[in-house]
């Protein structure tokens, strides 16, 4: 469908024939699909490349059609290396105007690693948020930090109080749930509303889980992978049996498609 682009990262429909999607290196790009159009989005943010890190995901807010909101994380540089943000903007045509960042992940450190990250709203506009261990692996059980974490905000980026962890002593209010190594895949089920997330183990260890609030998914302490000292760990699955999980879609396409693209890859494509 789309070829000789770099690295696309993440997609979002804005109706049934057009998608806007990221390329990691720091480009937006509205493309349609009936005609093959490929037109590139200004006032992008700039991004921190390093590693895995760059542009990340982006998503429309669930009232896109009245309000034109468009997220997206991505990697920025601060003093001491780079972190994870959040930004929001408004759609106007071809270019995002009035762009913010709404948050920024802490501590910030210097690694090339494990920024995650992906966007999902839920039913009720809650804002979900995935950000990596950045390789360090306390990082994931260490709750007054926000690495290694789900993290849910309203949509202006402000706390929801009734998070998990608000009121908490030594804990980030944004916090919903912990113990993640590196989420990059995360999707709300539309029949039931559920949100699942994949998450990257060590050499083995991949992981599909349902994300719960307050709850730890185990990343260091159990898992199901060799690290690079290879010490094998056990897992506790999180999966419900019987409950589709469907990864790739749209609230705002009323078609339900399945597109493969990889970050080491040039090629977006489609598959029915």
């Amino acid at each position: 469908m789309v070829n000789n682009i770099s690295a696309p990262w993440g997609f979002t429909f804005i109706n049934d024939n057009e998608v806007l999607f990221t390329e990691k290196r720091g480009k937006v790009y509205r493309f349609n699909i009936s005609t093959n159009a490929l037109l590139e989005i200004s006032g992008v943010p700039a991004v921190a490349q390093n590693g895995q890190g760059g542009l990340l995901d982006i998503a429309l807010h669930p009232n896109f059609n009245t309000n034109n909101f468009v997220y997206l994380t991505y990697s920025v540089a601060a003093t001491g290396g780079q972190t994870t943000a959040l930004g929001r903007g408004t759609l106007v045509g071809n270019k995002i105007q009035n762009f913010a960042e709404l948050f920024r992940a802490l501590p910030v450190q210097n690694s090339g690693v494990h920024f995650g990250s992906r966007i999902v709203f839920d039913r009720n506009n809650f804002l979900y948020m995935s950000v990596g261990d950045r390789g360090t692996e306390n990082n994931a059980q260490d709750k007054n930090n926000h690495l290694g974490k789900v993290l849910r905000f309203n949509d202006d980026g402000t706390i929801p109080p009734d998070n998990p962890l608000v009121g908490v002593p030594n804990t980030k209010p944004e916090i919903y749930c912990w113990g993640n190594r590196n989420i990059q895949g995360m999707a709300m089920n539309p029949a039931t509303g559920e949100i699942y997330a994949h998450e990257h183990g060590p050499r083995g260890g991949d992981e599909l889980n349902l994300i719960k609030p307050n709850t730890n998914y185990g990343w260091r302490l159990l898992h199901l992978a060799l690290t690079m000292m290879e010490l094998p760990y056990l897992l506790i699955p999180h999966f419900k049996n019987g409950t589709s999980a469907y990864l790739l879609g749209s609230l705002n396409c009323s078609k339900w498609y399945d597109f493969l693209s990889g970050m080491d890859n040039q090629t977006m494509k489609q598959i029915f």
